[in-house]
């Protein structure tokens, strides 16, 4: 009796664990997610938007189905992007390189329809945006005046080109409590997330300059750079030698002149 007793309340626990664990899943996925998408150096952004509205447009390039055991999730490339499943699987696993898998997903972008399309996100009218599926999505700015997929909105004074930008939903923040730079799915990343925060790189050139035929455009960038020869310490010794140099021709100079005059008193 005490057996079937024991067997009956261990069933109970296991029914009330598995109701706690379905509930979390379906609470999970009726949430939604919530994306919020900034630029870098917000100084310019008057020139940005001073000729047209900034937007975005997100594209879902990966599926995410939720591995329970693991506390992760398994992505899988979908419609025009599929062709970059193993370029996913490499980024993930560290051997990939995520800069590259977001201008070749870009490239692709023109393929394929946009969950979301014009969506403000600087100046009036801007706000967060909801995707109500899990995955991954691919995140390009533009003017509103440009076609969707494109990359670049004209200010009065520059033109700004924005790089992509690929976010996991849910997601992981770093260490710090906040979006790491890379998608993450290490146990040392902690929860995941439904609300993700991203900011969008760029470059710029002047208004109206057009790219040099046979050249790639350099664009200018809105953050300063310190161009450095090499390690200071290293130089050290050069230094060192040049200086001795400088003593050595001192002192052949001076002998050379104190010989001429003695010659011309001869």
């Amino acid at each position: 009796m005490q057996k079937k007793r024991f067997l009956g309340a261990l069933a109970a626990v296991f029914c009330a664990l598995f109701s706690v664990m379905l509930c979390a899943q379906v609470a999970l996925a009726a949430d939604g997610n919530t994306l919020t998408v900034g630029i870098a150096d917000e100084s310019y952004l008057s020139d940005v938007t001073s000729k047209d509205t900034l937007v975005v447009d997100v594209y879902k390039v990966a599926s995410a189905e939720y591995d329970a055991a693991n506390d992760t999730y398994d992505y899988t490339m979908i419609d025009a992007f599929a062709g970059l499943q193993s370029d996913l699987e490499a980024a993930l696993n560290g051997t990939g390189d995520w800069t590259k898998l977001c201008e070749s997903a870009a490239a692709l972008a023109p393929n394929a329809t946009p969950v979301v399309q014009g969506h403000v996100i600087a100046g009036a009218g801007a706000g967060s945006i909801s995707l109500a599926d899990d995955g991954i999505y691919l995140v390009l700015a533009h003017g509103k005046a440009e076609a969707a997929g494109a990359a670049i909105i004209h200010g009065t004074n520059n033109d700004y080109t924005f790089q992509a930008s690929l976010v996991a939903m849910p997601t992981k923040y770093d260490k710090n409590g906040q979006m790491s730079g890379e998608i993450r799915t290490d146990d040392s990343y902690g929860e995941w997330h439904n609300e993700a925060n991203i900011i969008l790189k760029w470059s710029m050139k002047p208004a109206g300059k057009p790219d040099e035929p046979g050249k790639p455009s350099k664009p200018e960038t809105p953050t300063k750079k310190v161009v450095r020869t090499g390690d200071e310490d290293h130089l050290f010794p050069f230094y060192v030698a040049m200086g001795v140099s400088g003593v050595l021709f001192a002192v052949l100079a001076a002998k050379s002149i104190r010989e001429k005059r003695n010659n011309n008193s001869e």
